[in-house]
């Protein structure tokens, strides 16, 4: 297995990337790949899933496919539990500071994805994340295959080990590529899956205000 089960949360010093050290890049690389039954750590542990045998078929049908065959640069992490169904999807990782990073692109690292997750610290959620193009260097071909192939295993897994069948799936930003997503997912027949468009990070940070951020926190906190 590419997972490897842990019982230990840890947590980055710091979200600027630039202070970040050698030894702080060791261990997320160490724990990116590592999960819990227990704990809601967003970052690291990597995973979380209600059990060993969710886990196993995670890994072996999805984390493996995006690992090993597509060679993806960053890969998803988040809750897979069956406390969780809200799976977080972004357009592709963030690349304006990749070039600092030593493991991966440090997805969820930097400004975004500290204002991301006070979000969800604030509206008591802990989401599985991923993106629709899994790498900043990939052709931006609106192809849903890689990242439909991913949701439709997670779906699998809910109702295979948890019998869960609702889903929400929140989308950041406003950009062409989730209708291709949207449309094959409205296709399947036997689950029930919530869309909710809100704004990408970025955006707010762009001209942050309180106001803007309260705004987008009520907006979300509505529709899930």
């Amino acid at each position: 297995m590419i997972l490897k089960k842990t019982k230990y949360i840890y947590k980055i010093p710091t979200f600027n990337m630039n202070k970040l050290t050698n030894e702080d890049w060791n261990n997320i690389d160490k724990y990116k790949f590592t999960y819990t039954d227990l704990h809601n750590s967003i970052l690291y542990p990597g995973f979380k899933f209600s059990t060993n045998k969710a886990a196993e078929f995670y890994d072996k049908n999805i984390l493996n496919f995006l690992v090993n065959k597509l060679k993806v640069f960053t890969t998803p992490r988040g809750n897979l539990s069956k406390d969780n169904n809200i799976f977080v999807i972004g357009q592709r990782p963030g690349h304006y500071y990749a070039h600092l990073s030593k493991s991966e692109s440090a997805w969820l690292i930097g400004d975004s994805a500290k204002l991301l997750l006070k979000l969800c610290h604030q509206l008591d959620i802990y989401p599985y994340f991923t993106n629709f193009y899994h790498s900043h260097y990939v052709n931006l071909d609106f192809n849903c295959n890689n990242i439909f192939k991913e949701i439709i295993g997670i779906f699998k897994l809910y109702k295979d080990f948890y019998n869960i069948k609702n889903f929400r799936i929140v989308l950041l930003g406003s950009y062409k590529e989730y209708n291709n997503l949207i449309n094959e997912i409205n296709k399947l027949t036997d689950i029930n899956v919530n869309f909710i468009r809100t704004w990408h990070p970025s955006y707010l940070l762009r001209s942050y205000s309180e106001e803007k951020y309260n705004i987008w926190k009520n907006n979300l906190k509505c529709n899930l």
